[in-house]
């Protein structure tokens, strides 16, 4: 069987960078390649033509672009998937989605029949998982895969065979349509208690690896699954954390290092130091070891400290990012992160002592939010004094605690159709009047007052002294990895010339 995995286009729609391979195809990949099914590919039309602006503050600009690209045929990219699809008359197409580009998801399946009408198309990600129902509706989606999909998709493979094909029904994790159009879903799709039973991401795969660089190879999960309860988080079905154990761990490191030239990694776990006592031992391997490497995380303000935090830069570690959200006691408290004020502070202290890079992340825009509450996130991130502060604008996706809260005051509706994701901005998905996204101020109001926050961000990030601690954070990587330098200094730039 001929398997073609594809990451649907998005940031060549909305013109923005991106970093990273598609990390997850390739598991998959690695995974059933086990299994005998080693006929595969994955492609990312992202990445074919490489895009370095990073300046994304106006989002609803560069939705709007591609909202347009996305219904427009004609257009590059999907010239390309089309022939892409033709060149490897793949048996299967895997498409894996997020809710923001679900349009291009449904485009790229679109496509996929109408190259071969008889290829199985299956969709999975985080918004098959949480809107599964819907996306099966589609005329070009035979099978959705929720959830963690690596054996929900190995055994959809072995079912495939005509002679298999009632057994569909009994594999945990599916869903598809029946002969009478009815929607089958099946029991709950199945976790891997240890992720050592996942092989190393495998890049052969990859269509046109040569467009990828040493960085983008260097994204990697060292675990799955959060414990914490957020009310912004869908991630409600991977609350066990598991982990990968610390000799595979090395070991796929110095794998990434031999075979791709990695120096930069980016351990995307949701919260890396969860587990303390693990971090530390894997710092004191790599300084024992003398790895030399450099890497970045995200993790939470309650779960640092300074011996932690040194350990980890003396092992490499250039850059953590944190989630502070908000500086309102009562969002902190809405959003359930079991932080306030005072830990958040805390924390900033400890990562300021530590001499390392920090992020910190925050949201506002929220339907209950006031100017007010809004006026004290943006003065609470300039006392906290993160040498980056990000900022985003409330988005409601489904699967959230704090959807269900909107959608309790008629402000959101998650029942749409598929073609309503190619009739709007991606920025007012799930809303039901546009023009109403606050509960507490008119819409003229709302839109100013998030406008002028994300402007403000902005230019925090642009002074110079913050720009040139992001350049010193990297001078080992860029010591080791030249190119590299270049790649940053275009991306840099880009902030300037909108």
């Amino acid at each position: 069987m001929k398997i073609l995995l594809i990451e649907p286009p998005f940031n060549r729609l909305t013109g923005s960078f991106k970093r990273g391979y598609p990390y997850n195809l390739t598991c998959l990949a690695s995974y059933v390649a086990k299994s005998g099914y080693s006929d595969i590919k994955i492609y990312d039309p992202d990445k074919k033509k490489q895009i370095y602006n990073i300046n994304i503050l106006d989002q609803r600009k560069l939705f709007q672009q591609y909202l347009g690209l996305v219904n427009d045929t004609h257009f590059e990219v999907w010239r390309e998937i089309e022939e892409t699809i033709k060149s490897y008359s793949p048996d299967l197409v895997g498409i894996t989605t997020m809710t923001s580009q679900y349009a291009s998801a449904m485009r790229v399946a679109t496509i996929a029949k109408k190259v071969n009408e008889r290829c199985h198309v299956v969709m999975g990600g985080v918004h098959p998982t949480i809107q599964g129902d819907n996306v099966v509706k589609h005329p070009c989606v035979d099978f959705v895969v929720v959830g963690e999909g690596e054996k929900g998709f190995l055994q959809l493979l072995e079912m495939l065979n005509p002679a298999k094909h009632q057994k569909i029904k009994h594999i945990p994790g599916i869903l598809f349509q029946n002969e009478k159009g009815e929607i089958v879903e099946t029991p709950n799709s199945t976790f891997a208690e240890s992720l050592d039973e996942f092989p190393v991401p495998d890049c052969k795969y990859l269509h046109s690896l040569n467009s990828y660089t040493p960085e983008d190879f260097g994204l990697m999960l060292t675990s799955r699954g959060c414990p914490y309860k957020c009310t912004f988080c869908s991630n409600v079905w991977l609350r066990k954390v598991r982990y990968l154990s610390l000799d595979r761990l090395l070991s796929d490191i110095k794998h990434f290092q031999t075979n791709y030239n990695v120096h930069q990694f980016m351990f995307k776990d949701d919260s890396f130091t969860v587990n303390r006592k693990r971090i530390m031992e894997f710092c004191k391997e790599v300084i024992a070891n003398k790895m030399k490497f450099s890497w970045e995380t995200s993790t939470r303000m309650d779960l640092i400290d300074l011996e932690l935090l040194k350990t980890m830069r003396r092992a490499g570690c250039n850059r953590v990012s944190v989630g502070v959200e908000s500086g309102s006691e009562r969002m902190l408290k809405l959003f359930n992160k079991k932080l306030d004020r005072k830990k958040i502070i805390t924390g900033a202290k400890i990562l300021q002592e530590s001499g390392l890079f920090w992020s910190a992340y925050f949201m506002c825009g929220l339907p209950d939010e006031t100017v007010a509450e809004m006026e004290k996130t943006y003065k609470f991130m300039l006392e906290l004094k993160p040498n980056y502060a990000g900022i985003g604008i409330y988005k409601p996706y489904p699967g959230t605690e704090i959807f269900e809260l909107a959608k309790a005051s008629n402000l959101v509706n998650d029942r749409v159709e598929n073609d309503y994701f190619f009739k709007t901005n991606p920025v007012d998905y799930f809303f039901v009047n546009t023009n109403r996204r606050s509960l507490v101020m008119d819409s003229e109001t709302y839109n100013s007052v998030t406008q002028d926050i994300i402007v403000k961000f902005g230019k925090y990030n642009s002074k110079p002294g913050n720009l040139w601690k992001r350049v010193k954070a990297r001078q080992q990587l860029y010591v080791r990895d030249q190119k590299q330098f270049i790649r940053d200094l275009r991306r840099g730039m880009s902030l300037f010339s909108h």
